[in-house]
């Protein structure tokens, strides 16, 4: 398993996984990182903006963040390649706000929700030079990123929010290959991650709805080879499995 500055995402919330406490981190190797932090906010604690403002101050940028058992869990890392960031964290969907830093070459990079307020990074340096989204039932969900992998975008996003699906797409995002899944429970999630791991695809987005409905994409890196990759659910202490 790498050990160099793993890249620690927390993909979605423990409502979709197994147990109350259950929530789930991936690490991947050959991320390009230098350094890297996480940190909870606490069960029923609100988002935690000035431990993110020290750590911004620091030089770390915002790579994974969501809503967990244990509250927020944001990931920061230096060495990722992201300029300038900011975020929403409201009930609102902000779409006059993520406009006007689209103009000012924003890209998102993390979304996700607690059920009542949207959490939405968006960074610059992401290479990324455009952006769609959809917020809707997964069969038209699926629609769309058909229509949207026939013009050259990417799923680089996505959260489950009530009873919808979120799902953000990008132009010259990097990759190449893509697939995703929709599946009823962890046991066919896991089932799928390692049956994709074995076509050398990566799990690049995963979120899970309060019915355990599992969406999974996988994705090939145009011009990479794919990175290890390794994962826990037991987080009951996140900090061990991190550092192990």
């Amino acid at each position: 398993m790498y050990r160099l500055f793993l890249s620690i995402t927390l993909f979605f919330a423990a409502l979709g996984l197994r147990a109350e406490n259950d929530c789930l981190l991936l690490s991947q190797g050959k991320t390009g990182f230098t350094d890297q932090t996480w940190f909870y906010s606490g069960k029923d604690n609100p988002l935690q903006a000035d431990k993110i403002k020290e750590k911004w101050d620091a030089g770390y940028r915002i790579t994974s963040g969501s809503f967990t058992s244990k509250g927020w869990f944001i990931v920061m890392s230096k060495g990722s390649g992201i300029g300038m960031q900011t975020y929403h964290y409201d009930s609102d969907w902000p779409s006059d706000w993520i406009n006007e830093k689209r103009n000012d070459g924003y890209a998102i990079n993390v979304i996700s929700s607690d059920g009542c307020k949207w959490f939405i990074v968006m960074s610059q340096g992401t290479g990324i030079t455009n952006q769609t989204w959809v917020y809707d039932t997964e069969s038209e969900t699926s629609a769309f990123i058909k229509k949207y992998w026939d013009k050259g975008y990417r799923i680089t996003a996505g959260t489950a929010y009530k009873d919808k699906w979120l799902v953000v797409m990008s132009a010259n995002s990097g990759i190449g290959a893509q697939t995703y899944n929709f599946c009823n429970g962890y046991d066919a999630f896991s089932s799928d991650v390692k049956k994709r791991w074995d076509e050398n695809y990566v799990a690049t987005v995963a979120c899970a709805d309060y019915k355990s409905r599992f969406f999974l994409v996988s994705s090939k890196f145009t011009g990479k080879t794919s990175p290890a990759q390794s994962y826990s659910v037991d987080t009951s202490d996140a900090k061990a499995w991190i550092n192990s």
